[in-house]
């Protein structure tokens, strides 16, 4: 049987909130350990965002928790369209994905797509690291972030 995720590269479960500030807050009180720092998702011009087939000028806000494993990501979406702000809708907070490493992202588009789960959205982060969303919500009730990262797999 061919593998399209290793689930023992599961590496972080994703948020989103309204406001990244208070519920942020809220997890570090938790947690017991100081809230982490919020950095914003590069431009369009770094990340060539795309969500749903089309160029996203979005710039979310985000912070992790490291959690071993597996980290905790929280993203605030600002007012343009993303998977972040579609997910979140007029909740104060939502479930948004589960990540894995993938090894050949081509590969696990391929099938996601084959499998009736077509891109979602796209982003890139200057240091070489692709992250997308296939929208497999209909056929697995959530959302993966197949994270890409060359050199690390």
């Amino acid at each position: 049987m061919e593998r399209i995720i290793d689930p023992k590269t599961c590496c972080q479960v994703s948020l989103v909130a309204r406001d990244i500030e208070k519920i942020a807050q809220r997890y570090a009180e938790l947690f017991g350990v100081e809230m982490p720092e919020i950095l914003h998702i590069p431009p369009v011009e770094e990340a060539q965002t795309l969500y749903r087939g089309m160029p996203s000028m979005t710039q979310a806000r985000l912070c992790v928790f490291d959690m071993g494993q597996v980290c905790l990501e929280i993203m605030e979406p600002d007012e343009f369209d993303s998977s972040w702000k579609e997910a979140l809708g007029d909740k104060e907070v939502a479930f948004h994905h589960i990540g894995f490493v993938v090894e050949d992202l081509d590969k696990a588009v391929a099938y996601f797509a084959a499998h009736g789960c077509p891109e979602r959205h796209r982003g890139h982060y200057p240091v070489g690291n692709t992250y997308l969303l296939p929208d497999s919500i209909d056929q697995y009730g959530i959302l993966f972030n197949l994270k890409y990262e060359p050199g690390n797999n």
